[in-house]
């Protein structure tokens, strides 16, 4: 890859990982805590986004991982 495209690239994460924490800044803390399901609750949303990118961009194995 081009050292521009990869420039970009970064750029994108750098500014789609500043998008979410001022998104999760927007929350009181009872918001972040509590939705109408399980899954719905910002904080789990968060956690699986995390967990996401982390199985994604480290290139560790799935064994070990909780889900």
């Amino acid at each position: 890859m081009s050292t521009a495209a990869v420039n970009d690239l970064i750029r994108q994460c750098q500014h789609a990982l500043a998008i979410f924490s001022e998104e999760v800044d927007r929350f009181s803390d009872e918001q972040w805590v509590t939705g109408f399901e399980f899954f719905q609750v910002p904080a789990r949303q968060a956690i699986h986004l995390l967990e996401c990118l982390e199985f994604y961009f480290t290139g560790k194995p799935l064994e070990g991982d909780p889900w």
